[in-house]
């Protein structure tokens, strides 16, 4: 085969690609599929850690916020105290 014999007169028949059309396309689609998803699936994850990471930083701040008000109050108050008349 030739590379010179291989021109297409029209649009139309460079779409039909000779016959092989759904063979040639659906190759150029997976691969600009596959294209597309490399460079989508690393933001979707680094997106996810950053909002993980965010919810776990204000979850440890939450946390260290409440250990501290603890520490202030004083001892025993902590539980609820039952007296007998």
């Amino acid at each position: 085969m030739s590379f010179a014999n291989m021109y297409f007169a029209n649009l139309t028949d460079f779409v039909h690609m000779g016959g092989h059309a759904p063979y040639v396309w659906g190759a150029y689609g997976i691969g600009v599929a596959i294209l597309v998803l490399n460079i989508l699936v690393p933001w979707w994850q680094s997106r996810r850690f950053r909002q993980q990471l965010q919810r776990r930083l204000s979850r440890k701040a939450q946390h260290a916020a409440s250990a501290t008000s603890s520490m202030s109050r004083p001892a025993g108050t902590d539980h609820v105290s039952t007296t007998r008349p």
